[in-house]
């Protein structure tokens, strides 16, 4: 073949598809149909965040309505609700609305292993709404706890350019094993705060004794055991912390105190973790709260259903309610966390329950009671 004959082919070929892509082009959009959702962007719906445990209360609910669709976030409180909770005996509590959209149990109630408790409300315009039945499940057992020498990947904004940066930190993974007594498979969540303790000298022989107490489980993957589907749940990990200082603040903890001097953290590494033992139906809510805070909004990620919840009304079982109410048994544990890094080894000393330590603060030329 020629190239003149190469050459027209080529032409004739290109203008013959140009041709049928166009065609089907307007082939498709004269059947385009538009699809409207039907979003309710008006609606307000009820909130339940409920959780009672087998410590002494008071136990938290709280009851909000959604924001209207495209408003930015304000906590919209339920007020002057009627709330209650009752158990398999028919023992029955009332909450207190001490603040607007907060009811509390009085402070000596607690849930006992094994009882199952549901949570009835009644709003002020008569809408009458209860909880599945929640069965307190027995703690689990914290089997072991154990530590390694670990990188973390940590995300945060620059503040010369405002670009999103990344930073790979050395640190500590803290880890542990958890089983149940009766065999079965253990299904729970945890909480893990972290105090850091460091000295301010306020002049010749001054000091004062200061802390720092944090949530730290937003900075992992998830908040629930790893590992459900044998009878010991391993190498669940319920705490990572940076080896320096300065590589604190990925972690809300401030690097400058309020007259612009460095902090040092002095030792120890203090870590708070509280474990709840969930109920099946708690352990499959918190397993899609935690999927869905872990997509990353890529083309292969799931599409995001609505989050399980376990409040309905009981007039009108079609109207949409988002929430949950849980009730768990509860373990706390305190422990330092001592890494050294020059020899590879991590010691852990377990001590009394720090829990109680308030979130910030500072003592004048005396250690508090609870001081490491």
């Amino acid at each position: 073949m020629s190239a003149f004959f190469k050459k027209y082919f080529f032409t004739r070929q290109m203008i013959t598809t140009f041709v049928v892509c166009l065609s089907l082009a307007f082939l498709f959009h004269s059947c385009r149909d538009i699809y409207d959702p039907g979003i309710a962007v008006d609606k307000k719906y009820l909130v339940v965040e409920g959780l009672i445990t087998d410590e002494e209360g008071p136990h938290r609910v709280r009851l909000s309505r959604t924001n209207a669709f495209g408003e930015p976030y304000r906590f919209d409180p339920v007020t002057y609700a009627d709330v209650r909770i009752t158990d398999s005996r028919d023992n029955e509590t009332r909450l207190t609305e001490n603040i607007a959209g907060y009811y509390f149990t009085p402070s000596g109630f607690s849930g006992q292993p094994e009882e199952t408790y549901t949570l009835h409300i009644e709003t002020e315009d008569g809408s009458v709404y209860r909880s599945d039945p929640q069965q307190l499940m027995a703690p689990v057992n914290i089997d072991t706890i154990y530590a390694e020498f670990a990188t973390q990947r940590f995300f945060f904004e620059s503040e010369v350019s405002g670009e999103l940066l990344q930073r790979e930190v050395d640190g500590v993974n803290v880890l542990m094993d958890v089983s149940c007594s009766d065999g079965q498979y253990p299904r729970f969540r945890f909480k893990t705060s972290m105090l850091l303790q460091y000295t301010n000298m306020l002049g010749i022989d001054l000091f004062e004794f200061c802390w720092y107490k944090r949530d730290i489980t937003e900075t992992l993957q998830s908040d629930i055991g790893t590992d459900v589907t044998t009878s010991v749940s391993r190498r669940t990990r319920f705490a990572f912390f940076p080896l320096t200082t300065t590589n604190m603040r990925y972690l809300g903890f401030p690097t400058v105190d309020s007259d612009t001097s460095f902090i040092t953290y002095t030792h120890p590494r203090a870590l708070m973790p509280a474990i709840y033992t969930l109920n099946d139906e708690a352990y499959n809510f918190h397993r899609a709260r935690n999927q869905q805070l872990n997509d990353e909004g890529s083309l292969f990620d799931p599409i995001a259903p609505q989050l399980p919840c376990n409040i309905v009304n009981v007039h009108d079982p079609d109207e949409v309610v988002i929430g949950f109410f849980e009730a768990s048994s509860l373990k706390r544990t305190t422990m330092n966390v001592k890494p050294r890094a020059h020899t590879g080894i991590i010691e852990i000393d377990f001590l009394n329950c720090m829990h109680h330590v308030p979130s910030s603060g500072c003592s004048f030329m005396e250690f508090p009671d609870w001081w490491i």
